[in-house]
Parts: structure tokens; sequence; C-alpha cells
């Protein structure tokens, strides 16, 4: 017994999000209880984020307040700094949020990176589109998500 609880924690560090510039995304952790160790799977946003939203928005980092606000048709309350956001709203309110802030030199461990294409500032979907591909893809600070939608 002792063993087997010693190679799960050995598990846990190797294959895990590790304490090196970590993302503390809520969804990519329960992404990553869902995906397991597997390369690829599908995600649908509606299983992860409860509360019965009506949108949700994937704003990159370039989007100010003001854009963030005209966006949504309402002031986003919890704007900080420059961050990559993920807004779930239902009617004019938002039910969950989560602001990554960018990492020093690269891609955070553990860090969800939608695939929204170079011109686009942001993306929206509603329940029955947010339904993405998710490619697990090491790299040499651990791990990170990359997030392509389903169409």
């Amino acid at each position: 017994m002792k063993y087997y609880f010693s190679f799960l924690i050995l598990l846990v560090f190797t294959f895990g999000c590790r304490d090196i510039e970590t993302s503390d995304s809520t969804i990519a952790k329960r992404i990553q209880i869902e995906c397991e160790l597997k390369k690829d799977c599908l995600i649908d946003m509606n299983n992860l984020v409860s509360g019965g939203w009506d949108r949700m928005y994937i704003f990159k980092e370039n989007m100010s307040l003001e854009q963030i606000n005209s966006t949504l048709g309402f002031e986003y309350p919890y704007f900080e700094d420059i961050a990559k956001r993920i807004v779930f709203v239902k009617g004019n309110r938002v039910i969950f949020h989560e602001d990554e802030f960018p990492g020093v030199e690269t891609t955070k461990n553990c860090e969800l990176v939608f695939d929204l294409g170079d011109k686009v500032s942001f993306k929206s979907y509603s329940p029955g589109e947010a339904i993405f591909k998710v490619r697990r893809i090491e790299f040499s600070n651990g791990i990170y998500f990359k997030l392509t939608q389903i169409e």
C-alpha cells in the first residue's frame, strides 16, 4: 500500500499541473480530470460550468475594458489588468469568469489556449456551440490544453 501511494504521488507530479508558473484556471483543472491522461478528448462547456449560461466569451489579451463592455452589452466588473478572459453570461450578468494573466516568458503549465485565429480578438459561443476538441500538449514547462471548437 505504501508503494501504491508513493507511485500515485509521483504520477501527479509527473503528469499533473505542477508548480512551475502554473495556471490557476478552474476550467483547466476540470479538463485535466475529464480528459485524464488522454492526448485528445472532447469537452462540452455545459458540463464544466453550471448555472444555465446564455453565452460564453473568450477574450484575448488585447481587449480593453471598453471593448469588453461593448461586446458584453454591460459593464464587466472583474477587469484588473491585461489578461485572457473566459466569461460566462446569463442575461446581463456574469455567472462565471476566469482571467489568465500572461506568463513571463512562455505558456504557463496547465494553461488553456483557445484556437481563435490570429485576426480575432474575441469569440462568443452559445451553449450548443461550446463543444471543444482538447489536445493535451507537452512542453518544457509541463502541459497546456489547446481547445478548438467542434463545428
